[in-house]
């Protein structure tokens, strides 16, 4: 299974930052993994994304690590099921941003507006890399990179905020990732999680393709993985 912990700071950004990143090696353990880390323009907190066995599993992250963070206010924890990633097109567009697009939805229309938005077709610019229920602020996140703003937005008002079932929706952008597991591991975590088809889609997806050429399919940059 997987989580979001949102580490708020006391004072500055920053120092969360580099307290994650000093001790990255505690991030890892036999229960649980500390994937990736990422902070939305506009929100006031370092998002870390865990894959873990069990949901219990995520107390030796707040009692042995969080102590070694001692410039965070507060935690805020969210779920998150039915997580699918999406392979991407290495032929894409450079210099690509990334999105993150939360909606809320009518409680009844739960599975539909996720299958809506999981087979969205979504214009030529625009490129989906996750999506996955919250149930916390948001109902359901999706994760897309494109290198317009302007694209994102119509997409979202024009498109997606009049599919039946949805109450609000938003965007933000996403002005810094960094993934925290070595390479392998993180290969080995996105291939758990493609949705059905998608390794037979995406060709390089095998034992000889680079991580390079696996993070560009699964819409990771290269500069955000941890060597």
């Amino acid at each position: 299974m997987m989580l979001i912990v949102r580490l708020y700071p006391k004072k500055d950004i920053a120092s969360v930052w580099k307290a994650l990143e000093k001790n990255v090696d505690l991030l890892e353990t036999k229960n649980y993994t500390a994937l990736y880390a990422t902070q939305l323009s506009g929100n006031n907190y370092v998002s870390v994304i865990f894959e873990l066995k069990d949901l219990g599993n995520i107390e030796d992250f707040y009692m042995k690590v969080m102590e070694k963070v001692p410039g965070v206010r507060k935690t805020e924890t969210l779920t998150l099921m039915k997580t699918e990633y999406f392979l991407i097109p290495k032929s894409r567009p450079e210099k690509l941003s990334r999105f993150q697009i939360h909606l809320n939805c009518e409680p009844e229309y739960y599975a539909q507006v996720y299958e809506k938005m999981r087979e969205f077709k979504l214009p030529s610019d625009i490129f989906k890399t996750f999506i996955s229920f919250s149930f916390g602020q948001d109902d359901i996140i999706l994760s897309v990179l494109s290198n317009s703003a302007d694209s994102v937005l119509q997409l979202v008002e024009e498109k997606m905020a009049k599919v039946q079932g949805v109450s609000t929706i938003k965007f933000t952008h996403v002005v810094k990732c960094l993934r925290l597991v070595n390479n392998q591991k993180w290969k080995e975590h996105k291939i758990r999680y493609l949705g059905p088809g998608q390794i037979m889609k995406g060709m390089e997806v095998d034992d000889e393709s680079t991580i390079e050429d696996f993070a560009s399919l699964t819409g990771c940059f290269v500069h955000e993985l941890k060597q």
